[in-house]
């Protein structure tokens, strides 16, 4: 780079995604090592703007491939250059609805649509919106399932009670029937013994008469 008629070498370090100097880059003015030179500042701007593009893409690939983590880690690194970014805190939202951390997705859509407001962003505002409504439902719909779950799952307990409740009103009636049928053996046995002695004491008497006869 050429200044003031000077050449003017300018070194930026960039570490994953991220100038690892900041505010200023390093510049080097060839024949004065180490002085800082204007050019740094006036290349900080367009660097810095890359650098968020660049993260925010990041950060879009992970979301649309299930990596909510990293794709947090990706925006958060355009929210230390840029605090209330307004597409940054849009996909912490989004990252936070799919780990279904839906505090923390409130809090950050909140900011993002204050802050697209503030920026007079009618596309970003109209985009947190829509999302909103996506978190909504998705509350929405996990409640409804929770609801679900605790009703099978008492549901099923109840179930269980009563079959067991069933099978101990069972068994005393089996006892029961059980007893009775022995009973009623009993009392046959007793009749048949009575009756026969009832008839060998008829074949005695009769024995005695015939013997009687002259």
């Amino acid at each position: 780079v050429v200044e003031d008629g000077q050449l003017v070498m300018v070194v930026v370090v960039v570490e994953d995604g991220q100038l690892a100097r900041r505010p200023r880059l390093v510049a080097r003015r060839c024949g004065a090592p180490g002085r800082e030179s204007s050019v740094a500042c006036r290349l900080q701007a367009p660097l810095e703007e890359a650098t968020v593009r660049m993260q925010l893409n990041l950060c879009a690939a992970k979301l649309r491939t299930g990596r909510e983590a990293a794709a947090l880690a990706h925006a958060d690194k355009v929210l230390e250059l840029r605090p209330e970014h307004p597409k940054a805190l849009y996909r912490k939202g989004q990252a936070h609805t799919q780990l279904g951390a839906y505090a923390e997705a409130s809090l950050a859509l909140t900011r993002a649509k204050a802050a697209a407001e503030a920026e007079a962003d009618s596309s970003a505002a109209a985009a947190v919106e829509k999302e909103e409504a996506r978190l909504a439902e998705r509350r929405q719909r996990h409640a409804r399932q929770r609801k679900a779950a605790y009703r099978r799952m008492v549901g099923g307990a109840g179930e269980a009670r009563g079959e067991a409740n069933a099978e101990a009103a069972d068994q005393p009636r089996a006892a029961a029937g059980g007893g009775l049928r022995v009973g009623v053996a009993a009392a046959v046995l007793v009749a048949a013994g009575a009756v026969a002695l009832a008839a060998a004491a008829l074949a005695s008497s009769w024995g005695g008469a015939e013997d009687l006869q002259p």
